[in-house]
């Protein structure tokens, strides 16, 4: 089945008056596959809510448990996130990057930049020698081109 240009009904575009048209191509949804162990720690979580006794646990980053409404009005509801079911009003975010050693990870990188920096310089003095060497082997010629060529070259570098 296709629309009236021709197009599978999934196509995305971008036909809104005074924006540029998309590119007209089809985008294929995202598909997660989930191994077993995946589906079986799912099934393990949403036991433990279900269970009366309290052995569920909020999970960081995956799940969390929250009532519709609450009479403590510091308890997180759905009432109080305006009854939105955004993932991210509920669940809690880790900032990970506040475990990463910012300034020993600078030291690597500009330690890294410094060597590559060594090993251009090293490269262009080798060229610089090669064609050095190369110009001083040649004889001069009448007209003089190739000699000015190589020339060329070596001040290029």
């Amino acid at each position: 089945m296709q629309d009236s240009r021709g197009r599978p009904p999934s196509c995305e575009t971008n036909e809104e008056p005074g924006q540029p048209l998309s590119t007209g191509f089809c985008v294929e949804p995202k598909k997660t596959v989930l191994t077993f162990e995946q589906i079986s720690r799912v099934k393990d979580i949403f036991e433990s809510w279900r269970c009366v006794d309290g052995c569920y646990k909020d999970v960081p980053e995956l799940c969390k448990s929250v009532r519709v409404k609450s009479d403590d009005s510091d308890e997180l509801t759905i009432e109080s996130c305006g009854y939105a079911l955004t993932p991210s009003d509920y669940v809690e975010f880790i900032n990970h990057d506040r475990e990463i050693d910012t300034e020993l990870l600078m030291n690597s990188v500009h330690a890294d930049l410094t060597k590559l920096a060594e090993e251009q310089q090293k490269a262009h003095d080798n060229l610089f020698k090669a064609l050095s060497n190369l110009a001083s082997s040649f004889s001069p010629c009448n007209d003089n081109t190739s000699a000015y060529r190589i020339g060329d070259l070596i001040s290029v570098v």
